[in-house]
């Protein structure tokens, strides 16, 4: 019996080292660093958020309210209000000549720790021109309730415009 190792047999297994080093840093590069650096900017928005709710609740007793912290204040309710959020996007809808296709809320994941908390929502909108779809965008971000939009796709054919939008709302929960 022959007990050397062949050198082809080495320059297979450093070949193969080498490939699963190159992937494992390749996957690491163009998935766990972007995924992470969105985590970062996620938790950047809502400790910013934080921020001006609390500044606003400790301004809330004193005289000198001006008008637009009174506003986001009124923009931020204590309850989720998904009917509200959804009326809301219907009315918009019917105003400019938009059709919602899909509508979705999604669950994020549950933080005791934060006063300020997010219900993210997702809409499929179609209409006949993008200029539609801008002013539907416009008017979820002016609407009643603070609301942030996350990404939007926007595709064209000849005749429609659709877009995905995610957006995120956010309550108090107090």
């Amino acid at each position: 019996m022959n007990n050397k190792w062949p050198k082809a047999f080495t320059f297979i297994f450093i070949g193969i080292f080498l490939i699963a080093g190159l992937l494992y840093l390749t996957l690491f590069f163009t998935v766990v660093e972007p995924k992470k650096a969105e985590l970062d900017q996620v938790e950047k928005e809502i400790a910013m958020y934080e921020n001006a709710v609390n500044r606003i609740s400790d301004q809330e007793h004193s005289e000198n309210n001006d008008e637009e912290q009174t506003k986001l204040l009124t923009q931020i309710p204590d309850t989720k209000e998904t009917d509200s959020v959804l009326a809301s996007l219907n009315k918009l809808a019917s105003r400019n000549s938009v059709t919602i296709n899909y509508v979705e809320s999604i669950e994020p994941s549950e933080s005791s720790t934060t006063q300020l908390n997010q219900a993210s929502y997702l809409v499929e909108v179609g209409a006949d021109n993008l200029r539609n779809v801008n002013v539907f965008i416009a008017g979820m971000l002016d609407g009643e309730r603070f609301a942030t939009v996350d990404t939007i796709e926007i595709s064209q054919n000849e005749a429609d415009v659709f877009a995905r939008i995610n957006f995120t709302t956010y309550y108090t929960n107090n």
